[in-house]
């Protein structure tokens, strides 16, 4: 008799996408991705250095109409008495206003370094230091995630295919050995009948909960000391307290007894 499963061969969780998944949500690894790019441009910008820069500015200025009038008095006076002062029309033509009402200007600045060459090296240098520098911090911390990601993946499968026998056995033994008293198949059997109930029905949960969430959440345990290192340490004062020490003397009395 074969059993089939409804889960799809796409939703099972292999080896390949929970490293790929965490690879992508990994922050440790998107931040060395972030450093990696940082880096980079930084030599990208080193090299600009050697680069002549452009700079462009343009401006645009609008006065209102009395200051372009009082501006341009002047011109106006000129060229109204032009014939008591003499002067002919052929000049009045080349005057131009002292102010327009809507002027325009533009700057073009070009900025040529002055080439050092030792300090220019002593920069590209450095910033391929730098790079370098997170390429390999990138490479080891991906490979921290995939060893970590590997890890927990084989050990649940570890766990779960070496305790699966004995767990099921001591299971099965223990349901079958309670079936006779809650089927209350015996004289007087009536007695002891919800005893055998609640005996088989806290194995059958208790195997569940051990074969199916403690390793989901250890999984999850697994996860949370990564992200939150601190709340795994071992607090200050437990490392003053000879834990150990107690250990082996309690062990050395109950021995001698």
């Amino acid at each position: 008799m074969s059993f089939v499963t409804a889960t799809s061969a796409a939703d099972v969780l292999t080896l390949e996408k929970a490293v790929g998944t965490a690879l992508e949500q990994n922050r440790s690894l998107l931040g060395a991705t972030h450093e990696l790019e940082a880096a980079r441009w930084g030599k990208l910008s080193s090299y600009s250095t050697f680069l002549p820069t452009i700079a462009v500015s343009s401006n645009f200025t609008r006065i209102d109409p009395e200051t372009e009038l009082r501006a341009n008095a002047a011109l106006d006076f000129i060229k109204a008495s032009a014939g008591a002062l003499g002067i002919p029309q052929s000049a009045l033509s080349n005057l131009k206003p002292f102010a327009y009402r809507d002027s325009y200007s533009t700057d073009i600045t070009v900025i040529q370094p002055v080439y050092n060459g030792g300090a220019e090296i002593v920069g590209l240098h450095a910033a391929d230091a730098t790079r370098d520098r997170s390429e390999y911090s990138y490479q080891d911390t991906e490979q921290d995630v995939i060893a970590s990601v590997k890890i927990s993946y084989l050990s649940v499968l570890k766990a779960g295919k070496t305790r699966l026998r004995p767990i099921i056995m001591t299971t099965a033994t223990m349901i079958f050995g309670m079936m006779r008293l809650a089927l209350a198949l015996g004289a007087g059997s009536e007695m002891r009948q919800g005893m055998a109930i609640v005996v088989i029905g806290g194995l059958t949960s208790s195997t569940l909960l051990t074969l199916v969430l403690i390793p989901v959440v250890y999984t999850y345990v697994d996860e949370l000391r990564e992200k939150l290192p601190a709340l795994f340490k071992r607090v200050a004062w437990a490392a003053k307290v000879p834990w150990k020490g107690w250990a082996v003397a309690v062990s050395t009395e109950l021995g001698a007894e």
